[in-house]
């Protein structure tokens, strides 16, 4: 598809999603080592304890009843102690505040039980409730995260799986404290990671969030002192081979650039400087090749058509056919001149620089409302026509190809062995109302 796609010269731009799964899996876990020899080691150890789910699953409620216990014990002795210290008499006490004594003596062996009890509770409330480990993970080829995914079920599992492990002759699938620690680390650096990629694969993101997520990519690929070396060079990795996966571009610039919160983006003012060109004169130029007057919305034409004189065939002195026929070639071929002179085009122009011009000096980022940038632009559809219609142009293209196979897993989902002979026709139409309940919901009530 991207062959022929390429052959026709048609514009596209690839999944983004895709770009990072390979840059991660590819570039980084495989491409590190220690990385990859410990994420085979944690597949081994999947397999061989995912028939043990039970185990494991008792295992950790012996775990989490210690934990109970140790709570209770910890938080008794600590009342214990409290009660052995004494309460100091009041200074200077004599027969005249011998009652005040007292009442004061009360009052602070009351205020003192109170604070024993808090201070139990806050001892106890050290071990809160811990919540039940999920069950061990197999990662899957086609998604990088559930390697991350893998690795957290096994940290949050590690006494369990140990036994298990040792229950079935597996002692040499054993992780030693280092590789734990290693898995830690990775487990930090990937869910910060894992958090920007999540937002790119959404529903709603189009290519005009792709580089304000680039850019906490970038942040989250910092080199930081407090790194592990095993992170350290994963960094390094994903970092020199981000251009590749996930590159900078002309579409996502322009897409950026019609987001008034991705407007001011430092990754676009740098690749603005590198082209050598403003925003202005960027998003201007994209504007004229792309939009086309025909394009423009029908309330916005209207104030822009100019009348054409129609067409007619002046008769000449000859009475020939091929010299009337000649007179009104010419003519056709003088008004389509006059239509698409260079007088127009600049008109075309100006009122695109116009635009753009206005837009980038007003734009504001509070003006977006409910993250919803396509309500900014349908507002200002009559103020900026042409912007509006560049919009509905970048702004329509998703990030990533995730919606769509959602849309084929769903298709999967309804498709069974016992439901083979649907309609196609009854296909498509469950399909579409599930992807669009909420508004279905509400046509129909």
């Amino acid at each position: 598809m991207v062959k022929a796609i390429q052959t026709m010269g048609a514009p596209h731009h690839l999944c983004l999603g895709h770009g990072v799964h390979n840059l991660v899996s590819k570039d980084g876990i495989k491409g590190a080592l220690v990385v990859d020899e410990l994420c085979k080691k944690a597949r081994a150890v999947c397999k061989a304890v995912r028939y043990r789910a039970p185990v494991i699953e008792r295992e950790n409620k012996k775990e989490q009843g210690l934990d109970w216990l140790k709570a209770v014990v910890d938080a008794d002795e600590h009342a214990a102690t409290d009660d052995a210290d004494p309460i100091p008499d009041p200074p200077d006490a004599d027969d005249s505040t011998a009652g005040g004594a007292a009442a004061a003596a009360g009052s602070g062996g009351q205020d003192r039980n109170q604070n024993q009890t808090s201070n139990g509770d806050e001892m106890f409330l050290q071990y809160p409730i811990a919540a039940a480990p999920t069950s061990v993970k197999l990662p899957v080829p086609t998604r990088w995260h559930t390697v991350l995914i893998m690795l957290e079920s096994l940290e949050q599992n590690k006494g369990p799986v140990n036994i298990v492990l040792s229950e079935v002759g597996k002692e040499d699938l054993h992780f030693s404290n280092a590789q734990y620690s290693t898995m830690k680390s990775m487990i930090g650096f990937l869910s910060a990671f894992r958090r920007a990629v999540e937002i790119l694969s959404a529903e709603s993101c189009t290519l005009n969030l792709a580089l304000l997520l680039r850019s906490e990519l970038e942040d989250v690929l910092k080199e930081d002192e407090e790194d592990s070396l095993v992170v350290g060079d994963l960094k390094r990795r994903l970092r020199d081979r981000l251009d590749f996966r996930f590159p900078v571009n002309d579409l996502l610039v322009t897409a950026a650039l019609l987001d008034p919160r991705c407007a001011n983006l430092v990754i676009v003012n740098e690749y603005l400087r590198v082209l050598g060109e403003s925003k202005a004169e960027f998003l201007a130029r994209q504007v004229r090749y792309n939009v086309l007057e025909s394009h423009l919305p029908d309330e916005a034409r209207r104030g822009r058509e100019e009348p054409v004189e129609e067409l007619q065939a002046q008769p000449g002195p000859s009475t020939s056919r091929n010299k009337r026929k000649s007179a009104t070639t010419a003519e056709e071929l003088m008004n389509l001149s006059r239509k698409h002179s260079k007088s127009q085009d600049g008109t075309r122009a100006e009122a695109v620089d116009k635009e753009v011009r206005l837009y980038l000096d007003s734009c504001n980022p509070d003006d977006v409302k409910d993250n919803d940038v396509l309500a900014f632009w349908r507002g200002r559809l009559k103020q900026y026509p042409w912007l509006s219609t560049a919009v509905r142009k970048f702004l329509c293209i998703p990030a990533t190809s995730t919606t769509a196979e959602r849309v084929f897993s769903i298709a999967g989902l309804t498709i069974t062995a016992k439901r083979s002979r649907l309609n196609p026709d009854r296909v498509d139409i469950i399909i579409f109302i599930h992807e669009n309940y909420d508004i279905c919901s509400k046509l129909f009530q």
